[in-house]
């Protein structure tokens, strides 16, 4: 507890020196960094040696615009202090005045100019000088930025179909600041200039998700120093087109426990029970992917020259093995006058099926390069995407991930509930069984009668998710290998292998209970053109904006 003292202030005869007493042991002062004080000030080195005490600036500010500076000192053997501030370059002390007390905080106005101002502190008890001397530093910044961001995507005028995308820019200069001390505040308008996202980040670029369809967007970009000068803002307009697809919600990141514990009815050996970690936030498709919205995109793809098409086979153009990604002999699309169509007896709603794994992944690749990005599927590197957890864009979701979303918190068979063992064997094709917590939210053989193949006809996960039991199952990004009986940190599955993990469902003819568990882990060749559907993920690199 520090004594209750008076104040005094001296004025020297060679200059003005302002002499604290202070209440307790921390004083909190507004002070001005003013060069053009009429006295000639006496002041110590003010090089900082070992003193009783330490002066800050509040909040451990390094720069300020316009206004006044707030120095906090503290000392738990004095009981005053004397105050100097200074420039760096010149070393001419520059004085300040204390007017109403100790007590009270006054504000004084900064004089113009820029650059470092040193600020010193000699403490003293009773009167006396204690040795040392405490000073910081802050820079006096009062310029924005003096070269602009300019925007790379989108461009001005610059027209792409996606719902998501990222936005990029080139760095602005500042004076006195360094580019990493540069801030960036972007915000976007819809046409009728209703705010739709904004955010300030520390980045050359940010991630942008759920713009509207068919709509033109203005977005612009400014840039603030580390003082708080920011710079006129650079607007562009872009326009975004139609292409259907899904709705997306994001899921945080989190830890849960994939696989299964021996005691659940239908487990295999190959879901051993482990800690997985996904340090990342990520969107997940609320619904699988539509009829409607492959087709779109594969006549994109055409017209674009990434795939070809031999009257039965649609292959990847841009691999070298050309990978099928569609067997339209069994599929429930056709090829009409150059483009291709839902066939006429199949509803476009209806999920897309038949796809296979190549075809899902350049699907996102497709939606990729549509919206401005890059394809994140490596064609020379078995199909991988190396930097699968922190690129930016459209991919299948890992298999982590998939359980992950599919559990939504629960630890359950199901995310409705338990599942139950049954006698007879569930490799046999005739030994189908009815469980009501899984009719209840998917399509399995027992209610298989009743499936319409479109989304969203039995009730969703807590997150909101749909179709995530039964049903069409999911491709997800991963090779198979057998689960680790250790923890671990956003895991991918990435070894050289032809199988790829298929979630959700084996087939809704022949998959039973046992199949759609949130733990089973089915798998597929990746040239499968079966009974198999694709969910979306979209991830992002840096910021986002909300």
């Amino acid at each position: 507890m520090g004594k209750l003292c008076a104040q005094t202030v001296t004025i020297p005869g060679s200059g003005l020196m302002t002499r604290l007493l202070v209440f307790g042991a921390i004083m909190m002062i507004t002070i001005v960094l003013n060069t053009a004080c009429d006295d000639d000030i006496s002041r110590p080195d003010v090089v900082a040696t070992e003193a009783p005490g330490t002066v800050t600036m509040a909040g451990g500010a390094r720069y300020v615009g316009a206004g006044n500076v707030t120095i906090v000192v503290s000392s738990d053997e004095a009981d005053s202090c004397e105050v100097w501030n200074a420039t760096e370059s010149s070393r001419e002390s520059v004085g300040f005045r204390i007017l109403d007390g100790v007590a009270a905080v006054e504000d004084w106005p900064l004089v113009a100019g820029e650059g470092p101002r040193i600020v010193a502190v000699r403490f003293l008890h009773e009167g006396d000088a204690l040795q040392g001397l405490a000073r910081d530093t802050v820079i006096v910044d009062m310029t924005p930025p003096f070269t602009l961001p300019v925007p790379e995507f989108p461009t001005a005028g610059q027209s792409f179909v996606a719902t998501n995308t990222a936005l990029r820019w080139t760095a602005a200069e500042d004076e006195l600041c360094s580019q990493s001390e540069i801030m960036y505040l972007v915000e976007i308008r819809d046409d009728a200039q209703a705010v739709v996202a904004s955010g300030s980040v520390n980045d050359l670029a940010v991630a942008v998700t759920e713009l509207a369809l068919d709509t033109v967007h203005t977005w612009s970009i400014t840039a603030m120093d580390a003082a708080g000068n920011s710079s006129a803002p650079v607007e562009r307009a872009f326009r975004t087109w139609t292409f259907a697809q899904p709705e997306f919600t994001l899921v945080r990141a989190g830890t849960f426990m994939m696989g299964s514990p021996i005691s659940e009815p239908g487990r295999r050996d190959n879901e051993v029970l482990h800690q997985v970690t996904l340090t990342r936030d990520h969107l997940f498709a609320v619904t699988q992917v539509t009829a409607s919205s492959f087709v779109d995109a594969l006549n994109a793809a055409y017209d674009a020259g990434l795939v070809t098409y031999d009257g039965s086979y649609i292959y990847d153009a841009i691999s070298a093995a050309g990978e099928v990604v569609l067997d339209l002999q069994f599929a429930i699309l056709e090829e009409s006058g150059g483009q291709f169509i839902v066939k006429e007896h199949f509803s476009p709603q209806r999920i897309m099926e038949g796809v296979t794994w190549y075809g899902a992944a350049a699907y996102c690749d497709w939606l990729n390069v549509f919206g401005g990005g890059a394809q994140r599927y490596d064609r020379d590197d078995g199909w991988f995407d190396r930097n699968v957890y922190d690129g930016t864009g459209y991919r299948l979701p890992t298999e982590a991930e998939w359980e992950y979303a599919c559990r939504a918190g629960t630890t359950t068979a199901f995310y409705s509930g338990e599942n139950v063992a049954v006698e007879c064997n569930p490799a046999d094709v005739n030994c189908c069984w009815g469980l009501s917590v899984l009719t209840e939210v998917g399509y399995y053989c027992y209610n298989i009668w009743d499936f319409t193949y479109e989304s969203a006809t039995k009730p969703a996960n807590d997150w909101g998710l749909y179709d995530m039991h039964g049903g069409l199952g999911d491709w997800c990004y991963d090779t198979y290998e057998e689960n680790p009986a250790t923890s671990a940190i956003d895991p991918v599955v990435t070894t050289e292998s032809i199988y790829r993990l298929h979630r959700g469902q084996l087939g809704p003819r022949i998959g039973t209970a046992d199949h759609c568990r949130s733990a089973a882990r089915n798998v597929l060749r990746a040239w499968f053109s079966g009974p198999s559907a694709l969910r979306l993920v979209w991830t992002w690199s840096g910021a986002r904006l909300e």
